[in-house]
């Protein structure tokens, strides 16, 4: 459906977009590590990677299936009771409509 060039570009997107979470997860362990552990930053994101490592080794993609379904399941839970607390404390639907702007369209899908 789709020529090789949009699949190339796609596909290099993602792979560069996983290449950033991957990033971004190995910067957030090396500082819980930093400080935790007063660790320097280098260190902190090596232990990170080689746990990394060791937990897709070890349990493989099916592990990380059931990891990612977890946290999907406190996110809706979170949201859940989140989204109403917030909503209570704002003063209800009504206070949120009446406080957006005039623009008709805005609360439209």
């Amino acid at each position: 459906m789709y020529g090789s060039v949009v699949r190339a570009t796609v596909a290099s997107l993602f792979w560069f977009l996983t290449l950033l979470i991957l990033v971004t997860q190995l910067v957030a362990m090396s500082e819980i590590l930093k400080w935790v552990l007063g660790v320097p930053r280098w260190v902190g994101a090596l232990v990170g990677g080689l746990v990394i490592a060791a937990y897709f080794s070890a349990g493989g993609l099916l592990t990380s299936t059931w990891v990612n379904v977890a946290q999907l399941v406190v996110l809706l839970l979170g949201f859940a009771i989140g989204v109403p607390l917030a909503l209570s404390t704002a003063g209800g639907w009504d206070a949120v409509v009446a406080a957006a702007p005039p623009n008709p369209e805005y609360l439209s899908f």
